[in-house]
C-alpha cells in the first residue's frame, strides 16, 4: 500500500511539473499567444474591427495584427505599424537561424502592394517557420512558411 501511494504521488508530481513547464513555455511569448487565441477570426467582423482598430475589409491589416500582439507583449509597436515594411526597422535584427517564438517576421509577398507581409513567429522546424498573422485568407491565420521568403526577423 505504501509503495502504491508513493507511485501515485510521484505521478502527480511529474504531471504538475510537466504542466508548469508547458504553461511557462506558452507564457514565454505573449505576442505569439495573443494571435494564436484569435486564429480563425474573420476579417470584417465587429470583433476583428474592434481588436485591430480598423475596418479589416477595407485596408491591409497584417501590421495591425502585429501591433496588437506586440502591445499584448508589453512592447511599443513601430510608429507606422500599418505598413509591413515599417516593421523591418522595429526592434533588434535577429538571424533567421535564431528565430524564436514571439519574434516579428517580415516576408516577401506577391499579394500585397508593398511586396511584404508581417506576422509573429510561433514555432520553427528545419527550413520553415510557423507564423500567426492577420489578413491571410481573410482572417487571423497560423501556418508554416519557408525561411527563404523571410526578409528580416526582429525581436
Amino acid at each position: 500500500m505504501l509503495f502504491r501511494s508513493a507511485v501515485l504521488f510521484a505521478a502527480l508530481i511529474s504531471t504538475v511539473i510537466f504542466s508548469a513547464t508547458i504553461s511557462s513555455h506558452v507564457q514565454a511569448s505573449p505576442a505569439a499567444r495573443a494571435l494564436e487565441r484569435l486564429e480563425g477570426m474573420k476579417e470584417g467582423t465587429r470583433r476583428a474591427n474592434r481588436i485591430m482598430g480598423v475596418n479589416t475589409r477595407r485596408v491591409p491589416w497584417c501590421g495591425h495584427a502585429v501591433k496588437y500582439a506586440v502591445r499584448k507583449a508589453g512592447k511599443k509597436p513601430v510608429a507606422s505599424y500599418a505598413s509591413a515594411r515599417a516593421w523591418e526597422r522595429w526592434g533588434k535584427r535577429v538571424s533567421k537561424r535564431r528565430i524564436r517564438r514571439g519574434d516579428v517576421v517580415v516576408f516577401r509577398s506577391s499579394y500585397s502592394k508593398s511586396g511584404r507581409h508581417v506576422a509573429i513567429a510561433t514555432a520553427v522546424k528545419g527550413n520553415k517557420v510557423k507564423v500567426c498573422g492577420g489578413n491571410t485568407r481573410d482572417r487571423v491565420h497560423c501556418g508554416w512558411r519557408a525561411k527563404s521568403r523571410i526578409v528580416t526577423v526582429r525581436r
